[in-house]
């Protein structure tokens, strides 16, 4: 997905990465503005403040078109957006619902998975899955079976002599200086 589409359309879904990316792009466009306003404003120039409160506009629908996309992606409705005015819940919609919940898995009422941090299976911004090429799958379902084997697998136990007393393993070779063998 383009910076075009996922800061200025509603359409479609994003994933949590892209969503967070939106959202601070916002933020960087909200920074600017203020500093615009300011700077006009300490320059007593009020016909330039006019101009940069109307673009105040712009973070706005960009903030629509971000949570509606990830609200997509959770499979619920744009219309939660609303819940933006209430107090309290604004905080659950924008970082609990949108930030940091999973997606649905695979395509929902609002279309395919979006892009990197959505919950579907592909690189970022990409239809390709690795279920597309079973061979690739088979090689990755080996790779984790023996990663479990290996590193999840217990230690050895060491050998226990009469007595309940461990085995020690002397080394082999010369003495060295200092040391007990």
């Amino acid at each position: 997905m383009d910076i075009f589409s996922l800061l200025f359309s509603p359409s479609g879904r994003i994933g949590r990465s892209q969503y967070w990316m939106g959202y601070i792009l916002q933020f960087v466009i909200v920074l600017a503005l203020i500093y615009g306003i300011l700077g006009a404003a300490k320059d007593h120039e009020t016909k330039l403040v006019l101009p940069f409160l109307a673009a105040m506009l712009l973070p706005v629908w960009v903030g629509f078109c971000v949570i509606v996309k990830r609200l997509h992606d959770r499979d619920k409705s744009g219309f939660l957006y609303l819940l933006i005015f209430v107090p309290g819940a604004n905080f659950w919609l924008v970082f609990i619902e949108c930030g940091c919940l999973a997606g649905s898995q695979g395509t929902n009422s609002y279309g395919p998975p979006g892009g990197a941090g959505s919950s579907g299976t592909g690189v970022a911004g990409s239809k390709y899955t690795y279920a597309d090429e079973p061979d690739k799958t088979a090689d990755i379902d080996a790779m984790i079976a023996r990663a479990k084997t290996t590193i999840l697998a217990p230690p050895p136990r060491p050998a226990m002599q009469a007595g309940g007393q461990m085995a020690m393993a002397r080394p082999a070779g010369p003495p060295v200086f200092g040391k007990r063998r």
